[in-house]
């Protein structure tokens, strides 16, 4: 990338790539555009223009100027607004939660009774409780790589501000089986030294783990499909002239790519197809791993992100990664790359508990374009090069019908419809149901893992409520909790009917969290 700034067209490129982050909506320059497509991407106005567009009700109101808004603190807005900032875009970043991170934000609770000064003596044993409420199982985290997420740290600066914890698998729980079934309990062991193999042989058969060793080592052949999916890294895409240097170094790799570009962004099922993997196990196997991914089954996930997966886990010293201090201490890096202020001066701004109400729509040049965006207290936010809009589609959808203020604009209703039919046309996944505890760790085995997943690889892996996974990151770091204590954060992926909770949430929210619950049953199986 060298010392050119990426294009606001580079950013969202990298952020499709990063997994685990909402839908990425961008209004971008309508240069670059004849009209707005996937995700409506429009772009800002003169302040003229766009404070013309702006209702009479807020002609009072604070008006701030900036290159780039960022709407939502995830960790693609983030990455998102700390690029942008790196390479001296005045850039802010507004989020409507008091907490960064979004979906990976983290969350202190404190114990309802103190312990009693005589009882250990420790300051310790007044810590509060830390807990990660979205993902905390990372790989290619702690070392330079193809990881994108990595790559931002690295290029924003703060990878140095992240102590990683490495670690080599995780434990799965098949409740076909009773717990006393050897069959039952298996781990996955990172790497490449016959492990897996053999953990897969004593739960599935000789077979089996021949017929896995053979799969991988057909994907993660030289110019494989597995290697294919790392070959270009994200930073290097953009969409405009400026693709011309950043792809020029990889055009050998990408001619590489071939004709297995198609299998790439096809079905993870065409992979397994076409290199013979029949196995059942294996079939399953794969199923639990691009729905860990992505929230669907190898059928409907695309290939690209399990094929590079494998190489996270199977490649010679594989290793996994967790954030010394939870999950908060890499949202505090992105957010500290967003501040730090940088050779021109310019430092980005966070700002939280900034609700934003509606975008600032205007029809210029006979383009939709987008001039920034209006807070729920009146503040404006003028986006002098572009707005980046990371909430989820639905959301985005209803916000931008709500900014429609002259309907007579048919470029710009033209726009929002079109992204309110692409938010229709749009599957939602399954609800995630979380429990947040915090357990004595008296009685629970010293070589415990930190995670575990826990299903029945007899059904589908889609099933409502087939798949919890728990992590206990105490495991790791015991300063999240207090001294003798385990914080445990168990969910259901991707596989909970948030109708059947329409009758407890009328009844009242802390009502239906006291109901018993069979997830319960399943944590307490990772003991075992």
């Amino acid at each position: 990338m060298g010392n050119s700034a990426p294009s606001i067209q580079a950013v969202i490129a990298l952020f499709h790539f990063i997994g685990h982050a909402p839908p990425i909506a961008a209004f971008r320059p309508a240069s670059t555009l004849s009209r707005p497509v996937r995700h409506a991407r429009a772009a800002p106005s003169s302040a003229t223009s766009a404070l013309a567009s702006s209702s009479s009700s807020s002609s009072s109101s604070r008006v701030e100027e900036w290159d780039v808004v960022v709407v939502g603190s995830g960790v693609g807005g983030l990455c998102a607004a700390s690029l942008c900032a790196r390479y001296g875009l005045r850039t802010i970043c507004v989020e409507a939660h008091e907490h960064a991170g979004g979906v990976a934000h983290s969350f202190e609770r404190r114990r309802r009774r103190r312990p009693p000064p005589s009882s250990v003596g420790s300051d310790d044993d007044d810590r509060p409780f830390r807990f990660d409420s979205g993902p905390s199982l990372l790989s290619g985290m702690s070392a330079r790589g193809t990881n994108p997420l990595r790559q931002v740290l690295d290029a924003i600066g703060t990878a140095g501000c992240v102590e990683w914890i490495t670690y080599d698998g995780w434990m799965i729980h098949d409740t076909a089986f009773p717990p006393d079934d050897r069959r039952s309990s298996f781990r996955l062991t990172t790497g490449n030294d016959g492990t897996w193999e053999k953990a897969i042989e004593s739960k599935a058969g000789s077979d089996s783990a021949r017929e896995f060793a053979k799969f991988r080592d057909r994907m993660m052949s030289p110019n494989g499909i597995s290697e294919s999916s790392a070959l270009i890294p994200p930073l290097a895409l953009r969409g405009d002239l400026g693709a011309v240097l950043t792809m020029s170094s990889y055009l050998l790799k990408f001619l590489k790519i071939g004709t297995k570009g198609s299998l790439l962004t096809g079905a993870f099922t065409k992979c397994m197809d076409m290199y013979q993997l029949h196995d059942e196990f294996n079939r399953k196997w794969f199923d639990y791993l691009a729905f860990a991914l992505s929230g669907l089954d190898a059928a409907h996930t695309q290939a690209a992100p399990v094929a590079y997966t494998m190489i996270d886990l199977h490649k010679d010293g594989a290793v996994l990664d967790y954030p010394n201090g939870g999950m908060d201490s890499l949202i505090q890096a992105l957010v500290k790359g967003l501040k730090m202020k940088r050779e021109n001066g310019v430092c980005g701004e966070l700002r939280l508990k900034s609700r934003v109400e509606r975008f600032t729509l205007v029809e210029e040049d006979n383009k939709a374009k987008c001039a920034g965006v209006q807070l729920s207290d009146g503040t404006r936010l003028l986006a002098r090069k572009g707005v980046i809009c990371n909430v989820p589609l639905w959301n985005m959808a209803k916000i931008l019908e709500d900014s429609v203020v002259n309907p007579l604009d048919e470029k710009v209703a033209s726009a929002v419809k079109e992204v309110r039919m692409q938010a229709n046309a749009m599957q939602m996944s399954g609800s995630f149901m979380h429990i947040h505890l915090g357990i004595p760790s008296d009685g629970l085995p010293d070589d415990l893992d930190c995670h575990h997943s826990v299903l029945n690889l007899n059904h589908d892996i889609t099933e409502e409520q087939n798949l919890v996974i728990v992590s206990i990151p105490t495991i790791f770091d015991p300063t999240l909790a207090p001294l003798g204590y385990h914080v445990v954060h168990a969910y259901t992926a991707a596989s909970e009917n948030f109708s059947d909770w329409d009758d407890k949430l009328e009844k009242g929210y802390d009502d239906g969290k006291t109901e018993p619950n069979w997830i319960t049953r399943e944590v307490n199986r990772t003991k075992t």
